[in-house]
């Protein structure tokens, strides 16, 4: 975790541009926004929040909440996700990085096919 500034209390990190990469077993994640907080093994994301998983799934958000111990991702604002030329806008988001399950409300997808040449 990284971040422009930053304060330390005795439960929690608060950091300003936080910067925040998971490189936990089986995959690596990372996740940006204008301000966190780290607490409890929840980190909580506010203001142009990008999560970036290293097999190309990204989403954009203006609030998250990772778990890292159940790598559960939760948002209740609307989000934009991207995976190659394909994406999904939605209006909810739970996504559980370990099984690659997502489950959302009010969704509209644009998948894109690969055509053979």
């Amino acid at each position: 975790m990284t971040g422009k500034n930053a304060l330390r209390f005795s439960d929690r990190y608060r950091v300003e541009s936080i910067d925040y990469t998971d490189n936990s077993k089986g995959f690596v994640s990372n996740m940006k926004a204008n301000y966190g907080v780290y607490k409890a093994n929840l980190v909580d994301l506010k203001g142009d929040v990008v999560y970036v998983r290293e097999d190309g799934f990204t989403f954009n958000t203006d609030a998250m909440l990772y778990n890292t111990k159940s790598k559960i991702v939760t948002t209740t604002t609307p989000y934009t996700s991207h995976k190659g030329k394909s994406y999904m806008k939605g209006k909810e988001l739970m996504y559980n990085a370990k099984l690659k399950q997502m489950h959302s409300k009010t969704v509209e997808i644009i998948y894109k096919l690969d055509e053979e040449k």
